[in-house]
């Protein structure tokens, strides 16, 4: 009996078994994934990387401005002291790099693409990773951990919908 070239195996969702896997060799790949795919870290068409951009802009621009209209600060009490006492380049790479970066990986990627995996809804799995996001801000305020769990949402379903972590 002829066996399927690797590259079909992969595209019917089945993968070689690791050595010491007791499973047959090309049975179905089933439970929590422990690294991201390739595939999430390519590429998707401009079109929708620029749409994705620009909704994720405008709830910034959105939930920033609400902020200011009921008198909240748009920047925390605690960030700005960060800022004023660590050497300028640290919060800035933490910030803006570092964290982003770790929390899409890690929620957006490996927990919401493993729960879908295990055959929990898209939804089920979206809210699931974006409470889970939610509970590691417990420095904010309640209204900011509401505008993080949306701003989650969003960013789940940019993921969902382009199969990539670049919305």
């Amino acid at each position: 009996m002829a066996r399927d070239p690797p590259a079909n195996r992969f595209a019917a969702g089945q993968v070689a078994r690791a050595p010491g896997d007791q499973r047959s060799e090309c049975a179905p790949r089933r439970g929590l994934r422990t690294e991201p795919s390739a595939a999430e870290f390519g590429s998707p068409p401009s079109r929708p990387v620029i749409l994705w951009l620009s909704a994720l802009a405008a709830f910034v621009i959105v939930s920033d401005s609400m902020n200011f209209a009921i008198g909240c600060p748009v920047v925390p009490e605690y960030m700005i002291e960060v800022y004023s006492s660590a050497p300028p380049f640290l919060p800035f790479v933490a910030l803006v790099f570092a964290a982003p970066l770790f929390e899409e990986i890690f929620f957006r990627d490996l927990l919401l693409g493993s729960l879908e995996s295990t055959g929990v809804s898209t939804m089920s799995a979206a809210v699931t990773a974006c409470l889970a996001w939610m509970a590691i801000h417990t420095q904010y305020e309640l209204l900011d951990l509401g505008t993080i769990f949306l701003m989650g949402l969003l960013l789940a379903a940019a993921r969902t919908k382009t199969g990539s972590l670049i919305p």
